[in-house]
């Protein structure tokens, strides 16, 4: 069942758990999920699909009159990449893109067209809201 998710190894868990037959493996054996930043792992990914994850904070803002309290909202960025051009590697790319659908009801995804030169990347947006204290 969804849970709320307020930090990165949150999400990232959260993902690697649901995906976890579906994720492929970098060249060092590690499975082909990360976050952004620090870094960009290097080298290709077998065996299944690569997921990325960047949160921008800050999408919009809004004061509450109780306590100098302030709502803001930020999204996650989810970006699965196909890693493998086989069959198996779409069918993990697919079963991929359903279980996001059912496990993140409340998101915006998007799906770039796929061509020779360019992997199939499908990206979702899922979007948190928490009150912060802001102290003048």
């Amino acid at each position: 069942m969804i849970q709320h998710i307020h930090t990165a190894p949150e999400l990232r868990q959260a993902i690697a758990d649901l995906l976890a037959n579906e994720l492929g493996l970098f060249a060092n054996n590690q499975p082909a999920i990360w976050v952004e930043p620090p870094s960009t792992p290097k080298g290709g990914v077998s065996g299944g699909v690569e997921v990325s994850i960047n949160r921008f904070k800050n999408v919009s803002s809004s004061s509450l009159l109780l306590n100098n309290q302030q709502e803001q909202r930020y999204e996650w960025i989810v970006a699965i990449k196909l890693g493998d051009r086989t069959p198996e590697g779409f069918t993990k790319f697919n079963s991929a893109i359903e279980k996001m659908r059912r496990y993140f009801p409340r998101r915006r995804e998007t799906i770039s067209p796929y061509s020779e030169e360019e992997n199939l990347i499908a990206t979702f947006r899922l979007s948190e809201l928490e009150v912060v204290n802001s102290y003048v």
